[in-house]
């Protein structure tokens, strides 16, 4: 098998390294990220209206996936993973698994992956012994035990590769020398292939100490790689089917960031006090994507709360400009309706553009703010303020970056 990733990991290596992982690093001040107009941020901005019927309403988008053809959707509260055509139309649900007999399934079983060479969507975790496999119409093709029930989170790499995460009791001594790694490569969902980014005694960090946010693993944007972040660490590593490929290391002021050494045992059963006592220190990446030479990631920080509009962030990586999300106003490129809110910040990327969404009730508000203004709509949006509602289901937004920001 030809895994050019087995064990030439990570800070510290384990094993004998077989080529060095290129490491970006970049410095990043929130307090100097920029705003402007829509026009002068995005090339193009479309909204995508999905198809509200009885069968089709959803409750809110707890995740987001784009493939080529299709939305897909995960609503937890409404127990079901929807998937839409790229026109917004409804093509189909999944709303439960045979043989799982339970009123919330996709609240208990959260990981969610899709493997895009396959066109499978893949679920597994939680309260699930087994992950199963659903065609893109909707039909379980498969169903494979999980190899290790610790595993948790995950994402396909393609060529019948899943990287897991792995979830790790409060005491590391309780863990075999041989699982004390973040990542572990799994082919055909039978055997570990590698692991990668090995951890230590002294910078484990317990289940009760971790503020986390988001998820582990996110789309990158790029074709078959996937970004993976931890706790406490302001490196993001950028994985593929080779195994790790990249490194992208945000270095933030003195005063967002946490000590060197919070990871180590001088700060065990510190940390969470330390973090309330200082609310303006990141501690958590998420939304992670990257577009062309634009890198997006949202920062946690316990001051973070709905009205503060500088955590979701754009670094062009060529020329070190931030733009902050919520500083762009909404102008005649997006016909002055809005295209973010205060829940929903990147929610998914295909390389080219990256997406978000928002509620109809803030379109329509928007809408009945700016009648007076007579703004010519296109026909999409001018069809769905006629027959859409205030409770009709969210309106994808794809948003397209200009090139030399």
């Amino acid at each position: 098998m030809k895994f050019l990733f087995l064990l030439l990991l990570l800070l510290p290596c384990y094993g004998s390294c077989q080529n060095s992982i290129s490491i970006d690093s970049f410095r990043v001040d929130p307090s100097y990220a920029q705003g402007g107009k829509a026009s002068q941020i995005f090339a193009e901005i479309k909204y995508i209206p999905l198809e509200t019927t009885k069968e089709s309403i959803f409750n809110k988008i707890d995740k987001l996936i784009v493939t080529k053809k299709f939305f897909i959707i995960v609503d937890k509260i409404g127990n079901s993973i929807l998937l839409f055509n790229k026109d917004g139309s409804f093509h189909c649900i999944i709303n439960k698994i045979p043989g799982l007999n339970y009123k919330n399934i996709f609240q208990l079983i959260q990981p969610i992956a899709v493997d895009y060479k396959a066109k499978e969507i893949i679920l597994g975790g939680g309260i699930s012994p087994n992950l199963y496999f659903f065609d893109f119409n909707g039909n379980l093709v498969d169903t494979t035990p999980i190899i290790n029930r610790s595993f948790q989170e995950f994402m396909s790499l393609g060529k019948d590769l899943l990287v897991y995460s792995k979830d790790t009791p409060d005491d590391s001594d309780e863990v075999l020398p041989d699982q004390k790694f973040n990542l572990f490569f799994v082919k055909n969902n039978r055997s570990v292939a590698a692991k990668a980014i090995p951890y230590t005694s002294s910078s484990y960090i317990p289940a009760r100490e971790r503020y986390g946010a988001g998820y582990n693993f996110y789309r990158s944007g790029k074709e078959g790689a996937v970004f993976f972040k931890t706790f406490y660490d302001y490196r993001l590593y950028e994985l593929s089917s080779s195994g790790l490929i990249h490194i992208y290391q945000l270095l933030f002021p003195y005063i967002n960031s946490l000590p060197k050494n919070f990871r180590s045992k001088k700060y065990d059963k510190k940390r969470i006090t330390f973090l309330k006592q200082n609310p303006s220190v990141i501690f958590a990446l998420k939304d992670i994507f990257k577009t062309k030479n634009y890198l997006l990631f949202s920062t946690k920080s316990l001051s973070n709360d709905h009205t503060n509009k500088d955590y979701n962030l754009i670094y062009n990586t060529n020329t070190g400009r931030l733009i902050s999300y919520y500083r762009i106003q909404p102008d005649s490129l997006c016909h002055f309706l809005p295209i973010y809110n205060d829940i929903a910040g990147f929610q998914a990327c295909n390389g080219k553009s990256f997406y978000t969404s928002v509620p109809s009730y803030q379109l329509f508000s928007r809408y009945n703010q700016m009648k007076k203004e007579h703004i010519e709509y296109p026909p999409v949006i001018e069809q769905y303020f006629k027959t859409a509602s205030r409770k009709s289901n969210p309106v994808i937004v794809q948003l397209t970056l200009k090139r030399n920001l």
